[in-house]
């Protein structure tokens, strides 16, 4: 995709470039919420991110499984409920 200024840039740039933009001149935090996640499906459906995604995916798992773990321990625990 070429620009007006003659620069050429990838799906994956313009998904980045809408999440920056998102982040960065909304006010509106729906809005941005929107922009944002509008890019990030940008972003998954690239073949190299989505194959990526899906490699990473039992550690993110794994990880997010011991969180729990370590997270409901410590709100049960008495001292933490005072």
């Amino acid at each position: 995709m070429a620009r007006a200024d003659g620069l050429v840039y990838d799906e994956l740039g313009l998904a980045c470039s809408h999440i920056r933009l998102g982040s960065a001149h909304l006010v509106n935090d729906d809005l941005r919420g929107s922009q944002v996640g509008d890019a990030w499906s940008t972003l998954v459906v690239l073949p190299p991110v989505a194959k990526l995604l899906s490699t990473a995916q039992p550690s993110i798992d794994f990880a997010l499984s011991k969180y729990l773990e370590a997270h409901d321990s410590l709100v049960a625990a008495p001292s933490y409920n005072k």
